[in-house]
């Protein structure tokens, strides 16, 4: 997914085709000149200096013009020759340039939508090591988009990308491994499912916690189950997946006592959360505080209780107070 232009400078400083050392100079030297010129506003000369440094060589310079042109950062956006930087820089082996131009295939930015052409492009920047580019190119195996369908080969990727320290990739091969087409081995998928949760992506952790919770895959274990449900939680982006989890399991007496104030926080994140979709557990976060605040919590605004129901049943709920 095409990001931030310096980490793909930090991550790709590559050279491409240059016939010494002098021209390795060279190429830097415009492209430092670049990024002078490019803070300075002077965007027509930071991309006459980063055309300088990728025609000698410096795949960084690629990089930059490449970005300045699919952005219409400081010049007139051109995404079709944006491709053909990208392009340059791929075939230089630079991993980021072929994950972000299969993006633009993909996307159909510049030209027309190639899905093949962008698996390909994954494909390639999944074998120089691109973590990512293995989980795109993954999904697009899964689905049977730009090329055959294949369960089998999409878990390769999935688990490639989670091994090359992306823990969405370790999350996408737990779903696989768990479902029947993946040879339902729960064990296998508690393993990847724990992997994506340590490396930060709170899907993973609301899966892990509810194989913890139940005891799939491997010994039930609700106190870590709590535990995890609230890592995925309790971060700035917050997991809707992992705080309905969270809000549920702390309204029970499982892994601990039961604590409706905690609770109640976790399923107001998703109840009143802006984040699409998840329109199930937000409906059931609504009306389990719409009960709350007419029972549990009586004492407090009574016209709390009344939002909250109005707001499950906006999502669809059909319970007795949406009239079902």
């Amino acid at each position: 997914m095409r990001g931030s232009f310096l980490y793909a400078v930090i991550t790709g400083l590559v050279f491409l085709g240059m016939s010494g050392p002098a021209s390795a100079r060279d190429g830097q030297s415009d492209y430092y000149g670049a990024l002078g010129a490019k803070s300075e506003g002077r965007g027509q000369d930071a991309f006459a200096l980063y055309d300088r440094a990728c025609s000698s060589g410096y795949l960084a310079g690629c990089m930059g013009a490449a970005g300045m042109l699919a952005d219409g950062d400081g010049i007139a956006m051109d995404q079709a020759r944006a491709r053909q930087y990208f392009q340059t820089a791929c075939n230089g082996q630079h991993k980021v340039a072929c994950n972000w131009l299969g993006d633009m295939l993909l996307a159909g930015e510049g030209g027309t939508v190639d899905a093949a052409g962008a698996r390909a492009l994954y494909a390639r920047g999944c074998s120089l090591g691109h973590a990512a580019s293995c989980v795109e190119g993954g999904e697009l195996i899964e689905f049977g988009k730009g090329g055959p369908k294949s369960v089998s080969d999409a878990l390769n990727a999935y688990r490639k990308g989670c091994e090359s320290g992306d823990p969405r990739g370790c999350n996408l091969a737990g779903v696989v491994l768990e479902s029947d087409a993946g040879g339902a081995d729960m064990a296998a998928a508690r393993g990847y499912f724990e992997q994506a949760c340590q490396g930060a992506y709170y899907n993973g952790c609301a899966n892990f916690g509810k194989y913890l919770q139940n005891g799939n895959g491997g010994p039930k274990d609700t106190v870590r189950a709590r535990e995890v449900y609230r890592m995925g939680c309790g971060r700035i982006i917050t997991n809707l997946s992992s705080c309905y989890r969270l809000g549920a399991i702390l309204l029970t007496q499982e892994g601990g006592p039961r604590d409706p104030f905690k609770g109640a926080d976790a399923l107001e994140k998703v109840c009143t959360s802006q984040q699409s979709g998840h329109r199930t557990f937000k409906a059931n976060a609504c009306y389990t505080l719409g009960a709350m605040f007419e029972t549990e919590f009586s004492n407090a605004d009574p016209a709390l209780a009344v939002e909250f129901y109005a707001m499950a049943c906006g999502y669809g709920h059909t319970g007795e107070r949406c009239g079902g």
